[in-house]
C-alpha cells in the first residue's frame, strides 16, 4: 500500500509540473498595467504612455513598440518607444505636448523574453472629455481583440475615421496569419503536454494497483 501511495504521489507531482510547463509555454507578455490606464479619462494632456507587461520583453529593435493614434487614426507619437533597462517589462513612449481633447488609441507589440511569443494589443484613453457610447463599444472591441493578439485598425479608430485610412492602417493578412499560426502551434503543444500528463498519471496509477494486487495475491 505504501508503494502504491508513493507511485500515486509521484504521478500527481509529474502531472502538476507538466501542466504548469504547458500553461507557461502558451503565455504572452500581455498588458499588466498602463499610464494612462485602459479607458481612463485624463483632464490634461499626458506627457507619455507607459505600459507594464506581464513578462519581460526582448530588447531587439523592431520587435517592440508603442504607437498612439488620435480620433482620425493619425499617429501622434513622433519618437520610438523605450524599453527600460532596469525592468524590461516596462515600455514607454513620449507624447507631444498639448494633445487635443478626444479619444486616443494605444497600439503596442512585443516579443516575450520568457517564451519568444509575439503579442500585439490596443486600448483607448481619453483626454479632456468623456467617451461616447459608440466609443465605449469600440473600446470593448479593442480589448476583445487583444485576447487573439490580432488588433486591427477598424477598431482602433472612431466611426468618423475615413474608410481608406482605416484599410491602409490595417495589418496585412499575411502578418495576421503568421500570428494565428503561432497561437495555433502553442495551443497544440499545450494540448499534447496535457494529454501526456494524463496518460502518465493513468499508467502510474494502474501500475501501482497491479503491484498491490500481486502482493496481496502472494
Amino acid at each position: 500500500m505504501r508503494r502504491m501511495n508513493v507511485l500515486v504521489a509521484a504521478a500527481v507531482i509529474a502531472a502538476g509540473a507538466t501542466a504548469v510547463t504547458a500553461i507557461s509555454a502558451g503565455a504572452h507578455a500581455r498588458l499588466d498595467e498602463s499610464t494612462p490606464a485602459v479607458g481612463e479619462v485624463v483632464q490634461t494632456s499626458p506627457p507619455q504612455v507607459s505600459i507594464t507587461f506581464s513578462q519581460e520583453v526582448q530588447k531587439i529593435t523592431g520587435t517592440y513598440g508603442i504607437d498612439v493614434l488620435d480620433g482620425t487614426g493619425t499617429e501622434v507619437t513622433v519618437a520610438d518607444a523605450v524599453l527600460s533597462d532596469d525592468d524590461r517589462r516596462i515600455l514607454t513612449v513620449e507624447l507631444p505636448p498639448d494633445l487635443a481633447a478626444g479619444r486616443y488609441v494605444v497600439e503596442y507589440k512585443n516579443v516575450s523574453d520568457e517564451d519568444g511569443d509575439e503579442f500585439q494589443g490596443a486600448y483607448a484613453f481619453y483626454v479632456g472629455r468623456q467617451p461616447t457610447p459608440e466609443e465605449l463599444a469600440l473600446d470593448e472591441a479593442l480589448i476583445g481583440e487583444e485576447e487573439d493578439a490580432t488588433p486591427t485598425a477598424e477598431t482602433a479608430t472612431t466611426p468618423t475615421a475615413d474608410a481608406e485610412e482605416t484599410r491602409a492602417a490595417a495589418p496585412t493578412s499575411s502578418a495576421i496569419d503568421d500570428l494565428d499560426d503561432d497561437d495555433d502551434t502553442g495551443g497544440n503543444i499545450t494540448l499534447v503536454l496535457v494529454i501526456g500528463a494524463i496518460v502518465l498519471v493513468a499508467l502510474l496509477v494502474t501500475g501501482g494497483f497491479f503491484l498491490l494486487s500481486r502482493r496481496q495475491a502472494g
